[in-house]
């Protein structure tokens, strides 16, 4: 099956393997040759789309490309928090010694447009922008105001943008 837009001749397609794994290291600024990331990919890519048919997304699909959408963000985080803030590419504005009370309404929408620009390359909407905060706010419910719990949110929220469905279909 091959899902079609409005017009008939606009055929939604979704990326491939080779596509996801380009596009990750792209996003992220993360070389395409790291081991760890090649072997993550080899472990996934039976799992991934192969041609970018509609029909090849499927739950091991999602799960194979979470996978992979994972350690891609774990290793851009990993090398973000080395980083000074002018240098980063997806968590400029973070300061990556405090914990997550520092993620104020404006500080926050900024960081979900900037993910989704980077991502999606659109602003988020209002209702994707209320979802994330819920996702945050969940992720500290614990009142664990420290260093990890910023990055432990960090990581889920871009995993949350690098396995959507607005960054599967290109």
């Amino acid at each position: 099956m091959i899902a079609a837009t409005a017009d008939a001749a606009d055929i939604v397609r979704i990326k491939n393997a080779r596509e996801l794994y380009a596009s990750y290291a792209s996003i992220m600024n993360l070389s395409e040759s790291d081991p760890a990331l090649r072997d993550s990919y080899k472990a996934a890519i039976d799992r991934l789309p192969k041609n970018g048919t509609p029909d090849e997304l499927s739950n091991p699909m999602i799960m194979a490309s979470t996978d992979l959408g994972g350690v891609f963000c774990k290793a851009a985080l990993d090398k973000e928090k080395a980083l000074t803030p002018g240098r980063r590419v997806l968590f400029g504005d973070v300061n990556f010694r405090r914990g997550p009370s520092q993620f104020i309404d404006g500080v926050r929408n900024a960081m979900l447009d900037h993910l989704a620009n980077a991502f999606w390359y659109r602003d988020a909407t209002s209702a994707e922008k209320n979802s994330l905060s819920k996702t945050m706010a969940a992720a500290v419910q614990n009142n664990v105001d420290s260093a990890d719990e910023t990055v432990s949110i960090l990581q889920i929220l871009c995993t949350s943008y690098a396995t959507s469905l607005a960054f599967f279909v290109k």
